[in-house]
Order: structure tokens, then C-alpha cells, then sequence
């Protein structure tokens, strides 16, 4: 027995090695691509602002849409998604050309709490069941209209590629609406501030 508990510990330790190993090359993967300049971040807040953007050499209209029966509304890039499903408490677009993804997700419930941390454990628990090693990047809390909203950015990895997540939590008085943007890692740091300047639109219903 106590052969095959060393040959488990062992085993163990070698697979915590290679987690922490593909930790390094994700977030390495993250550091090396370059920042936006400030002068780029300001383009995005005023193409969004004025509501066209200019994005991978086309005009994206970013209007002011609805969700789940006006519980939310946030402006959003119209002609650059492509609904893929619509059901209810469940929204999926779509950009299969620029692999990018959005995804909004409404649930009923109350009790929801948020706390510094939390989230942090309890999401990486969740997609380590589901055999998904993400690498955390960043994570936070705010509030929206006295509404609190929990945010976090981290990477997944398939057997090729490395994709990013944005994830955006909002308690509302009867459930838990999420946000989930996410694509190929080489475009993180574009979305990163699109998403942020989107997230700032949002507006909660009665």
C-alpha cells in the first residue's frame, strides 16, 4: 500500500507540474500581446459613445438593444454578431469569421452573493470538474445602478489553441444574469476594452 500511495503522490505532483507549466504558457501567451495604446482605448470609448466603431476594417453599428424583457439593455455591436440561438433565459451570437463569441445566460433566483475571492474559486472548481484548466487572469467587483456585478477574465485551452473568457456576473432582484464574450486569444486585448466600454452602457430595467 504504501508503494501505490507513493505512485499516486508522485503522480499528483507531476500533474500539478504540467498545470502550473501550461499556466506559464497561457499567461505568457496573455504578457506578450501588445497593449493597446491609449490613443486606440480612447478610439473604442468614442466609436461606442457616437455608436460606430470601426472594427477589422468594417463599421460596426453599437446600438442600444434589450434583453430578457427589458431587464437589462447595454449598447451592442449589431451588425457584427449572427444569432445562432435565441431561447428563453438563453442568447447566442456569433462571429465565425473572427471567432468571436457572445453569450448571455438569465436565471431565475435570489440569495446570490458575491464576495472578494468567491468567484475566483469557485469558477475554476466548476470547469476543473468539467476537466477545463483555465489560467486566471483577472477578476473583480463593482456595482451597476446599486445592482452588484462581478467580473473575470481567464483562459482556456484546447489541444491547439488558446482562447480567452470574459465573464460578467450581474444580481439582479429576481436572478442571475451572465455575460460571457470569448475568442481566440490574439484578440483579448482588443475586447477587453470593447467589452469594458460595452459593460459601462448597461442599464438595469424595473
Amino acid at each position: 500500500m504504501a508503494y501505490i500511495d507513493e505512485t499516486i503522490a508522485r503522480m499528483e505532483r507531476e500533474k500539478q507540474k504540467a498545470y502550473q507549466k501550461a499556466d506559464e504558457i497561457a499567461k505568457n501567451e496573455y504578457d506578450d500581446i501588445e497593449d493597446l495604446s491609449e490613443q486606440e482605448k480612447e478610439r473604442i470609448q468614442k466609436g461606442i459613445d457616437e455608436e460606430i466603431l470601426n472594427l477589422y476594417g468594417t463599421d460596426v453599428s453599437f446600438t442600444k438593444r434589450s434583453f430578457f424583457d427589458n431587464r437589462i439593455s447595454m449598447k451592442f455591436p449589431e451588425n457584427f454578431f449572427q444569432q445562432a440561438a435565441d431561447d428563453k433565459g438563453y442568447i447566442i451570437e456569433c462571429n465565425m469569421k473572427y471567432t468571436i463569441n457572445f453569450i448571455l445566460n438569465f436565471a431565475e433566483g435570489t440569495g446570490i452573493l458575491f464576495q472578494a475571492g468567491n468567484l475566483k474559486k469557485e469558477m475554476k472548481e466548476n470547469l476543473a470538474k468539467r476537466k477545463i484548466h483555465t489560467t486566471w487572469i483577472e477578476d473583480g467587483l463593482k456595482r451597476i445602478q446599486q445592482q452588484k456585478m462581478a467580473y473575470c477574465l481567464f483562459t482556456t485551452k484546447s489541444q491547439k489553441d488558446v482562447f480567452f473568457q470574459y465573464m460578467v456576473f450581474i444580481e439582479l432582484k429576481d436572478g442571475l444574469l451572465t455575460l460571457n464574450i470569448n475568442g481566440d486569444i490574439k484578440q483579448v486585448k482588443l475586447w477587453e476594452q470593447i467589452i469594458k466600454c460595452m459593460v459601462n452602457t448597461i442599464e438595469i430595467g424595473g
